[in-house]
């Protein structure tokens, strides 16, 4: 998933879960940034992989436990919010990603079990057209997967902001 959609539907999650005033809806925007957006700045860390490759285990489940959970744990001591304000964004990383046709490793690094790729609803895009657009779009046409663009689900993922924001705000 890119970057608006991981900011949008996380923001939208988080506030699903604290209550909606104007301290937590900015620490709500900081936090999604942090953890459901800058996560995926671990590519840069990853030069080795393939294009197509290039998340670490920081964005898959064992991520979630072995960094989000103990610094969630850590920073709820200071205030509980942490603990959501910092699981949530991450967890929906995650679920987003796993949305996505591209391999993932859930175990990674301890095993490599692999979700193959193919599975899953959408073709990584951006709303802003690029060389790496450019390659998913020939990846895919070239396997023959079936699949839709992830831009289909941006209009979504405005949809629930506003609906949450409707219910809590």
């Amino acid at each position: 998933m890119n970057w608006l959609n991981h900011f949008i539907f996380n923001t939208a999650l988080c506030l699903l879960f604290l209550p909606c005033n104007f301290t937590n809806v900015v620490l709500i925007l900081i936090f999604s940034f942090m953890f459901s957006t800058l996560i995926d700045y671990d590519h840069l860390l990853n030069k080795k992989a393939p294009w197509y490759r290039k998340r670490t285990w920081l964005q898959e489940p064992t991520g979630l436990v072995m960094v989000g959970l103990p610094l969630s744990f850590l920073l709820a001591r200071i205030n509980k919010i942490f603990f959501i304000l910092i699981l949530v964004p991450y967890a929906g990383h995650i679920f987003l990603d796993y949305l996505c046709i591209f391999e993932a490793y859930p175990l990674s690094p301890f095993l490599k079990i692999k979700k193959r790729e193919g599975l899953g609803i959408f073709i990584p895009d951006s709303l802003v057209k690029s060389e790496v657009n450019r390659k998913w779009k020939q990846r895919v046409k070239a396997r023959k997967i079936k699949a839709i663009s992830e831009n289909y689900f941006t209009p979504f993922s405005i949809a629930f902001l506003i609906f949450v924001l409707t219910l809590s705000c």
